[in-house]
């Protein structure tokens, strides 16, 4: 009986046979001629793999990491996409498909979001960021540029831009909040943080108010209430617009004298 050359020890079937089938390539990693890959992946376009195939696939993945792909290696892919013909077809098919359409809110939504997110902001807003460091509007903008940014800023501010600003606040100090929840039981219409403009378009942000009332409920905590002068000032002028004021200091009284300071000036 006529053995195998590969060594593997097994007869052939014909003796006209050198190999069993299939261990001629034993050891050998033969590429693919171009020719059988063109067949290949023109026979595999528009089909789906099987479930089988998907199951095998993962299984021979166990154990197996990636090798981490560094961002000059990400840049150079993403340009060598888009330096592709199929790319510059893909990308005018689909402008002539929305031409003269509009994003919906979420389209917009997530074209921000992945733009954002992408590599190339990434290392744009970076190199932003290193050439503006250290260096002030002046020396970016120009002595007459960044002093007008600077006035359309405080003019923003001023009129009404810090009570909008203040009104995205989420964190207020943990007495303001349990101060808000007592009044919040008794008087539904309480707001927290309400953001107040007045008729000069200045802008303040109470810390709680009952608008109904008209009644602004402060908490005075000893770090961030030392200007007493800017407190009383703007106390002054939100209560020439109307509203009456309640100051607690240091500490949240208990329920029943909240109500009845707030019920007493609702009875004047």
């Amino acid at each position: 009986m006529k053995l195998c050359e590969c060594g593997c020890g097994q007869g052939v079937i014909k003796e006209s046979n050198k190999y069993i089938n299939g261990h001629n390539r034993k050891g050998k990693k033969q590429p693919c001629k171009d020719e059988t890959k063109n067949k290949i992946s023109l026979a595999l376009i528009g089909k789906s793999k099987s479930e089988k195939h998907k199951i095998n696939m993962s299984k021979g993945m166990i154990g197996k990491k990636k090798s981490p792909r560094t961002e000059e290696h990400k840049i150079n892919n993403s340009k060598s996409l888009r330096e592709g013909s199929n790319f510059e077809k893909r990308n005018k098919a689909i402008s002539l498909a929305l031409t003269g359409k509009n994003h919906s809110k979420q389209s917009k939504i997530n074209n921000s979001l992945s733009h954002k997110n992408s590599i190339a902001n990434q290392i744009h807003v970076r190199h932003l960021h290193e050439e503006r460091k250290g260096k002030t509007l002046e020396v970016l903008l120009g002595i007459d540029r960044a002093k007008e940014l600077r006035e359309e800023s405080r003019n923003r501010m001023v009129n009404g831009g810090s009570c909008h600003a203040a009104s995205f606040i989420k964190s207020p100090s943990k007495p303001q909040k349990k101060l808000y929840e007592i009044i919040k039981e008794e008087f539904n219409s309480a707001e927290l943080n309400f953001p107040l403009i007045l008729d000069s378009g200045r802008g303040y942000n109470l810390d709680i108010a009952i608008p109904e009332y008209k009644i602004a409920i402060e908490y005075d905590g000893s770090y961030w209430h030392k200007n007493k002068e800017k407190d009383l000032k703007r106390q002054k002028e939100c209560e020439d617009y109307g509203f009456k004021f309640i100051r607690y200091k240091d500490s949240v009284p208990l329920r029943e004298c909240i109500i009845n300071d707030i019920q007493k000036i609702i009875n004047v």
